[in-house]
């Protein structure tokens, strides 16, 4: 989506910076960004309530204004509007906004500091928002005031928002604010300290002015003639795709900054337009002739910066862009698991040997390291009062590769095999460019570790002879039984 330059949608994160280099700290959102969250979802509204409070004794705060500027979407052209209320006698608001909108609130008190906080919107359509205000400031006893124009045609500029940044001695801000009447006339109070002018008018260039000081009691004059926006005749497009798989890249963040020549870096005038790569990858955001800078984003790529390009006069400029993906370190360890098995209604004939194969396998990425297979078996006919008669003879010969056991047990035996897999693995690391690629590198190091075969062969020698007829006929073979015991290392991944 194409956004106008420097709309009001952009002066809340522009007075957020501002904020920060004026008061040198670092200002929090209570809640991360969601991707492409901004201006989203503008059809439904979310409630904003909470108390606001003295900061040394918690007592609620009667008649705080509590406030914030919402970008407006008017076709294609971005307005802004104010929602604010006042607290009742417990200290309580309730604001309702437009859900996905990136927005500051903005909390003043007579005779406290302000207070404030950004806000990029969950999914929840309620949040609560406290506010703790400190006490101490003096009273707007200070005046700025002034004529706001178009430099183009002279014409008074109704409605332009005209913001006072303001700071004390001992670092304390505070925000006022105030609108042109018909006439491009404005006037704020404010209290004695250091003083910054931001202005903002849809279509024109913003104004910022450097610091001054404004005494108590005093009246500071400061008019303003500011600069009509180029009109944008050309055009900038092309295609966003990965390095290294060559396939596009969606919802890219583009930003592109103008300014008039190579002497106004990203100074005043200058604006910025911004859009979103769709599903093809492809972006086209309109420009005025001049110099342009073109910054890419996406979470998953490095950050690209194309920069000092003179696009001319209704200039379709193309520039296909490949991104570098992102890698990141994932870490991962190893568990040991047991498991086993086993197997029923199994006979060796006297006639012919039992002859089988088996497969112990895991997850594909688990490595099995062990198995043991157990064989017991007992006589199941023999003869004599004072000595046992008739004794099979059971061989167990069990194989997996090259290993190869033999055992031989008469009348009864409980036979043992361990046999080794694979050496335990060791914890390790990976670079992937996301969580999912990380697990098929896993995998793919250790592809076929996670089975064993394993083959059987088991014969019997019956202890009947062959001249005791019915006794020799009787004995058919012999049941067993068979089961095995498995150790394997199952994976789990972490990221850095």
């Amino acid at each position: 989506m194409y956004k106008k330059p420097f709309a009001l949608g952009v002066i809340l994160l522009f007075l957020l910076s501002t904020l920060q280099s004026y008061t040198g700290e670092n200002i929090k959102p209570i809640e991360e960004q969601s991707e492409n969250n901004f201006l989203q979802n503008k059809n439904i509204n979310v409630t904003v309530h909470g108390f606001i409070v003295d900061e040394s004794n918690a007592t609620p705060i009667t008649n705080a204004y509590v406030y914030a500027i919402i970008p407006k979407i008017e076709g294609n052209n971005e307005n802004y509007t104010l929602i604010g209320t006042y607290t009742n006698h417990t200290g309580w608001y309730e604001l309702i906004i437009p859900h996905g909108t990136v927005l500051m609130i903005y909390v003043r008190a007579q005779k406290y500091f302000m207070n404030f906080t950004n806000i990029y919107f969950p999914i929840s359509e309620i949040i609560w928002l406290n506010f703790s205000l400190k006490k101490g400031r003096a009273l707007e006893t200070s005046t700025i005031q002034g004529y706001i124009t178009d430099n183009r045609t002279q014409n008074k500029l109704n409605k332009a928002l005209v913001v006072i940044l303001w700071k004390d001695e001992q670092n304390n801000i505070d925000i006022n604010y105030t609108y042109t009447n018909q006439n491009g006339f404005y006037k704020v109070n404010m209290t004695n300290g250091l003083i910054i002018i931001v202005v903002f008018y849809s279509e024109f260039f913003h104004f910022q002015s450097s610091e001054f000081w404004i005494d108590a009691w005093s009246t500071r004059w400061f008019n303003l003639s500011m600069t009509p926006l180029p009109e944008e005749n050309a055009i900038t497009c092309g295609y966003i795709y990965d390095s290294e798989i060559l396939e596009p890249i969606e919802n890219v963040s583009i930003d592109l900054n103008w300014r008039r020549d190579n002497t106004t870096y990203y100074g005043y005038p200058s604006f910025d337009n911004s859009t979103f790569t769709d599903s093809n990858g492809y972006y086209m955001m309109k420009t005025a002739q001049g110099v342009i800078d073109l910054i890419c984003y996406h979470k998953n790529y490095s950050y690209y910066h194309f920069s000092y390009y003179d696009i001319g006069d209704n200039e379709t400029f193309w520039l296909n862009i490949s991104l570098e993906p992102k890698y990141y370190n994932y870490f991962y360890k190893w568990t040991k698991k047991t498991g086993n098995y086993s197997f029923s209604d199994l006979f060796v004939s006297k006639k012919e040997s039992y002859i089988d194969d088996f497969l112990v396998s895991v997850e594909q990425g688990d490595v099995l390291t062990s198995v043991e297979v157990n064989v017991n078996w007992i006589d199941d006919f023999t003869y004599g009062l004072l000595f046992t008669k008739g004794k099979d003879v059971l061989t167990v010969n069990i194989s997996h590769n090259d290993d190869v056991f033999i055992e031989t047990s008469t009348h009864a035996g409980n036979h043992f095999f361990l046999f080794f897999a694979n050496d335990i693995p060791s914890d390790g690391m990976v670079s992937a460019r996301n969580l999912e690629q990380a697990d098929e590198l896993i995998r793919e190091e250790f592809r076929d570790m996670n089975n064993a075969s394993f083959d059987v062969v088991i014969d019997i020698d019956i202890g009947e002879k062959i001249w005791r007829v019915l006794k020799y006929l009787r004995d058919k073979g012999n049941s067993f039984e068979m089961d095995y015991e498995y150790s394997y290392y199952e994976y789990s991944i972490e990221e850095n």
